[in-house]
């Protein structure tokens, strides 16, 4: 019989109640929900009670001492590093969603305490663990002189994706000075990242590359190792899109662009790979479509014929395989393929952006 590993999720918002409270639920083999944690007392109420959940905590530091053997922790991501680091210090295992956090320092701080514990601590990388993406990946592997990567992501605002899902949120039942403490954690690692007194453009920069960039980076560190260099990165007046080029490991260039088409109920991510006899792409679409599959696309020249063939490996959800794998790190004791280090190396790659962008601002 498997052993069944105690869950506590805090952070009881959209993602939680859209994929990982209904996931860990079905996984009842695996896990037991034992405990939720959230500073919204609406929230949490409407939220046991749909989910059928009694132990509740608006105070982490409670809901770290009751019964809970891991977390999962989907808040603001600048709450991550003091609460991996009191969840660490607390013996127990972590699943923190994505983004890890705005700067290096603070993924240093959670990093130096994991080292002298024993906790497993795992970042929530979705994509990587999707079986289609795997699968995808697998193909380009086989793939012989690669001459060039690109990766496109445009999309429409969460709404459209999300509205028929039943969200239960309470914001305004969270107590001002706590907002303001949120505040104070958000702006430091801003400050860390950035330096003092930043531009908007910036920010929102930031903001964006650790959000919805992470997905692509994701892809990329999967696919080709960590990217070597930025050559070039461009981010547009208001900060929310850009375009850059990159040097993958083997010197293989990169073209990574990012536009948001808020009105358009269409969210796909594209990355695509040349060779000379032989060009994949990988397609998906928003991660809260349940059980869509990514598409698989091998464009290739054999025995003087041209072919383009669909692969469709699975309707997994990448959200549900990734929770598998931190159960099976649990259980193991083994490190997870996004621990992290590899979240360090995910967000260094994502700060490079805005560090080529102001070092050629300043050039011109």
């Amino acid at each position: 019989m498997k052993k069944k590993v105690k869950i506590g999720v805090a952070g009881c918002g959209l993602i939680s109640q859209i994929m990982h409270i209904p996931n860990l639920l079905e996984m009842r083999e695996e896990f037991e929900i034992t405990s939720l944690c959230d500073l919204s007392v609406g929230t949490l109420k409407a939220v046991s009670e749909k989910f059928n959940v009694k132990n509740t905590f608006t105070d982490y530091s409670k809901f770290l001492k009751s019964d809970v053997e891991a977390v999962l922790i989907a808040t603001s991501s600048v709450l991550y590093p003091d609460m991996v680091i009191e969840a660490v210090n607390n013996k127990k295992d972590v699943l923190i969603e994505k983004d890890m956090c705005f700067s290096l320092q603070a993924a240093d701080r959670m990093i130096e305490v994991e080292k002298k514990s024993k906790a497993i601590v795992m970042v929530g990388h979705d994509r990587r663990y999707s079986p289609d993406f795997r699968k995808g990946v697998e193909e380009i592997k086989k793939m012989k002189n690669i001459k060039m990567v690109r990766i496109h992501w445009n999309g429409g605002a969460n709404e459209f994706f999300t509205s028929h899902y039943v969200i239960d949120r309470y914001p305004g039942d969270i107590s001002e000075d706590i907002k303001r403490e949120n505040m104070q954690s958000r702006d430091l690692q801003i400050e860390e990242a950035l330096g003092k007194n930043p531009s908007s453009q910036l920010v929102n920069a930031l903001c964006m590359l650790t959000g919805l960039g992470t997905h692509q980076m994701v892809m990329i560190q999967a696919g080709f190792g960590n990217p070597e260099k930025t050559l070039f990165a461009e981010i547009s007046p208001e900060g929310w899109s850009w375009s850059a080029i990159l040097k993958l490991p083997g010197g293989i260039p990169c073209i990574w662009t990012v536009v948001p088409t808020n009105k358009l109920a269409d969210c796909p991510t594209t990355l695509t790979v040349y060779g000379e006899e032989e060009v994949i792409s990988i397609e998906g679409n928003s991660p809260f479509l349940k059980n869509v599959p990514m598409r698989i696309i091998i464009k290739k020249q054999e025995d003087g014929v041209y072919k383009e063939i669909l692969l469709r490996s699975s309707f997994k959800t990448s959200f549900k395989e990734e929770l598998y794998h931190f159960y099976d790190s649990i259980i193991t004791r083994k490190k997870p393929e996004s621990d992290l280090e590899v979240g360090k190396e995910n967000l260094k790659a994502l700060l490079s952006i805005i560090e080529t962008y102001r070092r050629g601002v300043i050039s011109q």
